[in-house]
């Protein structure tokens, strides 16, 4: 990360020196100074917490009081919701959910990702801080958004088929957010999948969606060699608390 900061302040030192009175220049060098400066700042606290824990508590860290925490939350999550959660590739996993549970009505399902949390995304965030926005919110529904890979079957006849919808069973479209899906196609290989009306497509088999266009999309689908076509797809979803569990 640092270097990262070194190669832009470089890029920003040449910027300068093309144009010496440019404000965008010397504003986004200071917004890098002060980045680099709070960065190492939040790090000096940090270690010196660590000291002090250390001090007082020797051997016996606070952790284990924090893993109390982690324990209560979590059963609370699952009694409230049906959901079980833990950490994987810093990222929040779906490890299990309760059948007929608030988070399976939500269309939640095991192995998927939870990408943020009230709009918070998860993945800089500490399994404690990702239970304790799940559960201490005082709002009876939870708003989330999941993402997960679905394996969509890919009509045979792909050659003799142009539009996407008799290809896959559902349809896409380009939203301000990017690919989406504009349509599901009832009975067909999307539904089958698990397709649904406005689920945002990330990444078709592996490539990302960002910046691609729709014709491009389309084209990498037909142009598949495999029977099926991985949509790595992110859903919106609200989940709504049962204290009866």
């Amino acid at each position: 990360e640092r270097r990262d900061y070194s190669r832009a302040m470089s890029y920003y030192e040449m910027a300068l020196k093309i144009n010496s009175n440019s404000t965008a220049v010397r504003q986004g060098m200071a917004y890098l100074r002060g980045n680099v400066f709070r960065k190492e700042e939040s790090l000096k606290t940090a270690e010196i917490k660590r000291q002090q824990d250390m001090e007082r508590y020797g051997s016996q860290r606070p952790a284990i009081r924090r893993s109390d925490d982690i324990d209560g939350m979590a059963k609370t999550l699952e009694k409230t919701t049906g959901l079980k959660i833990s950490i994987e590739d810093s990222m929040p996993v779906i490890d299990d959910l309760k059948p007929d549970s608030p988070a399976y009505e939500a269309g939640l399902r095991r192995g998927d990702i939870l990408v943020s949390v009230w709009s918070k995304l998860t993945g800089y965030l500490s399994l404690k801080e990702i239970l304790d926005l799940l559960v201490n919110k005082s709002a009876i529904e939870i708003s989330c958004v999941v993402e997960r890979v679905a394996d969509v079957p890919i009509n045979p006849d792909k050659t003799m088929i142009s539009g996407l919808e008799d290809l896959i069973g559902a349809s896409f479209t380009m939203e301000m957010d990017g690919l989406t899906i504009s349509a599901v196609k009832e009975s067909g290989s999307g539904a089958y999948a698990g397709l649904q009306n406005g689920d945002l497509v990330i990444a078709i088999d592996g490539q990302q969606t960002r910046y691609m266009p729709l014709k491009k999309a389309i084209e990498l689908i037909k142009r598949s060699d495999e029977e099926n076509v991985k949509l790595t797809i992110r859903r919106k979803a609200a989940i709504w608390r049962n204290k009866d569990i």
